[in-house]
C-alpha cells in the first residue's frame, strides 16, 4: 500500500499526435453530418460543400485547441495501478 502513496505524482496525458488523430476522425464524421444538413437546406451540392468545408475547418482547429487546453487541466483525471501477485515457476 505504501507504493501507491509514492505514485501521487504520476499523471496520464494524451500526446498531441493522439489529439490530432482524434480530431481528424471526429471531424470526418461531423463533415458528413454537416454536408447532409447543408444540402437539405440549400438543395445545392456546390453551396453545401463549400459551407461544410469552411465550417468544419474552423471547428477542427477549435476542437484541437480545446483538447490541448483540457490536456493541461488535471481535474477529473484518475490513475490507478492494481498490484498483482505474480509467481515465477522454475
Amino acid at each position: 500500500m505504501s507504493n501507491m502513496n509514492n505514485m501521487s505524482n504520476v499523471s496520464v496525458i494524451q500526446t498531441n499526435n493522439r489529439i490530432l488523430l482524434k480530431t481528424i476522425l471526429y471531424r470526418v464524421i461531423t463533415i458528413i453530418i454537416s454536408f447532409i444538413i447543408s444540402n437539405a437546406f440549400f438543395k445545392n451540392i456546390k453551396k453545401a460543400l463549400f459551407l461544410t468545408i469552411i465550417i468544419e475547418l474552423i471547428q477542427m482547429i477549435n476542437y484541437c485547441f480545446y483538447e490541448i487546453i483540457w490536456n493541461n487541466i488535471k481535474w477529473g483525471i484518475e490513475f490507478k495501478i492494481e498490484n498483482e501477485n505474480i509467481s515465477k515457476s522454475k
